[in-house]
């Protein structure tokens, strides 16, 4: 991988970051709704909606993480075999550390 390729995957990965980070901690925060007159739905969709954000943050975690893996000397090197894993690859799935074969 070249340094081009490295440099879209910061700014992807940056882009991303940002994203992640508007709908996890929107300015916001709070309707002033009461949580006594919840409802079965309203329920159901807040336990969607935490899920949702865990799952985000997970994301946001591994997108920091892999930023500074990229920035370092084994930088798009699957972390198992050590074999270069492809620039369309980590620009599908910018959360990823290993290559194809060792996914599966």
């Amino acid at each position: 991988m070249n340094n081009e390729q490295i440099n879209n995957l910061v700014v992807h990965i940056q882009a991303r970051i940002v994203e992640l980070e508007r709908e996890l901690f929107p300015q916001n925060a709070g309707d002033g709704e009461s949580e006594g007159s919840q409802d079965v739905e309203e329920k159901l969709s807040e336990a969607i909606n935490t899920h949702i954000r865990d799952k985000s943050r997970q994301e946001l975690i591994r997108l920091r993480t892999n930023l500074d893996w990229l920035r370092g000397d084994d930088a798009g090197l699957c972390e198992s075999c050590s074999e270069p894993i492809p620039y369309e690859r980590l620009r599908v799935v910018p959360i990823t550390r290993l290559c194809v074969h060792c996914a599966e």
